[in-house]
Protein backbone atom coordinates (compact mmCIF):
# COMPACT_ATOMS: atom_id res chain seq x y z
CA UNK A 1 0.00 0.00 0.00
CA UNK A 2 1.47 3.36 -1.05
CA UNK A 3 1.95 6.03 1.54
CA UNK A 4 0.23 9.41 1.25
CA UNK A 5 3.57 11.04 0.33
CA UNK A 6 4.04 8.58 -2.55
CA UNK A 7 0.48 9.24 -3.75
CA UNK A 8 1.18 12.95 -3.68
CA UNK A 9 4.42 12.49 -5.70
CA UNK A 10 2.63 10.30 -8.25
CA UNK A 11 -0.16 12.84 -8.61
CA UNK A 12 2.37 15.63 -9.08
CA UNK A 13 4.21 13.59 -11.72
CA UNK A 14 0.96 12.86 -13.56
CA UNK A 15 0.02 16.55 -13.37
CA UNK A 16 3.44 17.60 -14.75
CA UNK A 17 3.16 15.00 -17.51
CA UNK A 18 -0.33 16.23 -18.41
CA UNK A 19 0.94 19.83 -18.42
CA UNK A 20 3.82 18.85 -20.75
CA UNK A 21 1.39 17.09 -23.09
CA UNK A 22 -0.80 20.21 -23.17
CA UNK A 23 2.20 22.38 -24.01
CA UNK A 24 3.36 19.97 -26.71
CA UNK A 25 -0.13 19.74 -28.18
CA UNK A 26 -0.43 23.54 -28.15
CA UNK A 27 2.96 23.94 -29.85
CA UNK A 28 2.19 21.36 -32.54
CA UNK A 29 -1.25 22.90 -33.15
CA UNK A 30 0.26 26.39 -33.41
CA UNK A 31 2.94 25.17 -35.84
CA UNK A 32 0.36 23.41 -38.01
CA UNK A 33 -1.90 26.48 -38.06
CA UNK A 34 1.03 28.74 -38.98
CA UNK A 35 2.15 26.37 -41.75
CA UNK A 36 -1.41 26.10 -43.06
CA UNK A 37 -1.90 29.86 -43.02
CA UNK A 38 1.45 30.34 -44.78
CA UNK A 39 0.54 27.79 -47.45
CA UNK A 40 -2.88 29.38 -47.96
CA UNK A 41 -1.35 32.86 -48.31
CA UNK A 42 1.24 31.52 -50.71
CA UNK A 43 -1.36 29.86 -52.94
CA UNK A 44 -4.08 32.52 -52.79
CA UNK A 45 -3.91 35.92 -54.46
CA UNK A 46 -4.72 37.56 -51.15
CA UNK A 47 -1.29 36.52 -49.90
CA UNK A 48 0.45 38.30 -52.77
CA UNK A 49 -1.19 41.56 -51.75
CA UNK A 50 0.15 41.12 -48.23
CA UNK A 51 3.63 40.49 -49.58
CA UNK A 52 3.50 43.70 -51.61
CA UNK A 53 2.08 45.58 -48.64
CA UNK A 54 4.95 44.37 -46.45
CA UNK A 55 7.38 46.08 -48.85
CA UNK A 56 5.33 49.26 -49.20
CA UNK A 57 4.37 49.95 -45.58
CA UNK A 58 7.84 50.86 -44.28
CA UNK A 59 8.13 53.50 -47.00
CA UNK A 60 4.61 54.89 -46.48
CA UNK A 61 5.64 56.75 -43.34
CA UNK A 62 8.97 58.04 -44.67
CA UNK A 63 9.21 61.31 -46.60
CA UNK A 64 9.97 61.15 -50.31
CA UNK A 65 13.66 61.75 -50.94
CA UNK A 66 14.54 62.82 -54.46
CA UNK A 67 18.10 62.03 -55.51
CA UNK A 68 20.08 65.07 -56.47
CA UNK A 69 23.34 63.41 -57.48
CA UNK A 70 22.01 60.92 -60.02
CA UNK A 71 20.65 61.58 -63.48
CA UNK A 72 18.91 59.06 -65.72
CA UNK A 73 18.94 59.45 -69.47
CA UNK A 74 16.07 57.62 -71.15
CA UNK A 75 16.00 56.34 -74.70
CA UNK A 76 12.31 57.03 -75.18
CA UNK A 77 10.02 57.40 -78.20
CA UNK A 78 10.56 61.16 -78.44
CA UNK A 79 14.32 60.64 -78.46
CA UNK A 80 13.97 58.03 -81.22
CA UNK A 81 12.15 60.57 -83.38
CA UNK A 82 14.28 63.63 -82.56
CA UNK A 83 17.58 61.80 -83.12
CA UNK A 84 16.37 59.89 -86.19
CA UNK A 85 17.14 56.45 -84.82
CA UNK A 86 15.55 53.40 -86.47
CA UNK A 87 13.14 51.43 -84.31
CA UNK A 88 14.24 47.99 -85.49
CA UNK A 89 18.00 48.46 -84.96
CA UNK A 90 20.28 49.44 -82.10
CA UNK A 91 21.01 53.13 -81.68
CA UNK A 92 24.07 54.58 -83.36
CA UNK A 93 26.95 54.10 -80.93
CA UNK A 94 28.36 57.48 -81.92
CA UNK A 95 25.43 59.00 -79.99
CA UNK A 96 26.35 56.94 -76.92
CA UNK A 97 29.97 58.09 -77.31
CA UNK A 98 28.89 61.74 -77.59
CA UNK A 99 26.73 61.42 -74.47
CA UNK A 100 29.57 59.73 -72.59
CA UNK A 101 31.98 62.52 -73.62
CA UNK A 102 29.51 65.14 -72.31
CA UNK A 103 29.08 63.25 -69.03
CA UNK A 104 32.85 62.93 -68.65
CA UNK A 105 33.30 66.67 -69.27
CA UNK A 106 30.57 67.41 -66.71
CA UNK A 107 32.48 65.38 -64.09
CA UNK A 108 30.19 62.35 -63.80
CA UNK A 109 31.56 60.08 -61.08
CA UNK A 110 30.15 56.93 -62.72
CA UNK A 111 28.16 56.05 -65.82
CA UNK A 112 26.03 52.93 -66.17
CA UNK A 113 24.72 51.73 -69.53
CA UNK A 114 21.73 49.42 -69.16
CA UNK A 115 22.30 48.43 -72.78
CA UNK A 116 24.01 45.26 -73.96
CA UNK A 117 26.66 46.02 -76.57
CA UNK A 118 27.27 42.35 -77.35
CA UNK A 119 27.77 42.47 -81.11
CA UNK A 120 29.70 44.91 -83.28
CA UNK A 121 27.61 47.84 -84.47
CA UNK A 122 26.88 48.65 -88.08
CA UNK A 123 29.50 51.43 -88.09
CA UNK A 124 33.01 50.35 -86.95
CA UNK A 125 34.07 53.98 -86.48
CA UNK A 126 31.17 54.56 -84.06
CA UNK A 127 32.24 51.43 -82.16
CA UNK A 128 35.76 52.85 -81.92
CA UNK A 129 34.40 56.23 -80.74
CA UNK A 130 32.41 54.55 -77.98
CA UNK A 131 35.40 52.42 -76.92
CA UNK A 132 37.58 55.57 -76.76
CA UNK A 133 34.93 57.40 -74.71
CA UNK A 134 34.66 54.46 -72.29
CA UNK A 135 38.46 54.40 -71.83
CA UNK A 136 38.59 58.19 -71.42
CA UNK A 137 35.94 58.15 -68.70
CA UNK A 138 37.33 55.13 -66.86
CA UNK A 139 34.24 54.74 -64.67
CA UNK A 140 31.75 53.10 -67.02
CA UNK A 141 29.72 50.01 -66.19
CA UNK A 142 28.23 48.07 -69.09
CA UNK A 143 25.38 45.59 -69.01
CA UNK A 144 26.33 41.94 -69.53
CA UNK A 145 24.76 39.37 -71.77
CA UNK A 146 24.57 36.10 -69.86
CA UNK A 147 24.83 33.03 -72.02
CA UNK A 148 23.45 29.70 -70.81
CA UNK A 149 26.33 27.20 -70.50
CA UNK A 150 24.90 24.86 -73.13
CA UNK A 151 24.94 27.64 -75.79
CA UNK A 152 28.33 29.15 -74.86
CA UNK A 153 31.39 28.33 -76.93
CA UNK A 154 33.01 25.07 -75.80
CA UNK A 155 36.16 26.81 -74.55
CA UNK A 156 34.10 29.12 -72.33
CA UNK A 157 31.78 26.54 -70.77
CA UNK A 158 34.04 25.59 -67.89
CA UNK A 159 35.42 29.08 -67.31
CA UNK A 160 32.40 31.38 -67.20
CA UNK A 161 28.75 31.78 -67.92
CA UNK A 162 28.89 35.43 -69.08
CA UNK A 163 30.94 36.95 -71.86
CA UNK A 164 32.61 40.34 -71.74
CA UNK A 165 31.58 43.00 -74.16
CA UNK A 166 34.02 43.56 -77.04
CA UNK A 167 34.13 47.29 -76.19
CA UNK A 168 35.87 46.94 -72.83
CA UNK A 169 39.48 48.02 -73.05
CA UNK A 170 40.68 46.00 -70.09
CA UNK A 171 39.10 43.40 -67.82
CA UNK A 172 36.90 44.70 -65.02
CA UNK A 173 38.25 44.62 -61.43
CA UNK A 174 36.28 41.44 -60.72
CA UNK A 175 35.96 38.81 -63.39
CA UNK A 176 32.31 37.90 -62.76
CA UNK A 177 33.10 34.24 -63.23
CA UNK A 178 30.96 31.69 -61.47
CA UNK A 179 31.73 28.15 -60.47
Amino acid sequence: MPTPAEDKNKAAANSASAEARKLLLGGVTGALLAAGAGAALLLLKFGLGLVHLSYDLPFAILPVVKPTEAVMVYLDDDSHEQLGQPRNQPWDRALHAKLLDRLTAAGARAVVFDIVFSDPGTNPEADAQLARAIRANGRVLLAADCVPPDTAPRACRRKCSCRRTPLSAKPPPTSGRTK
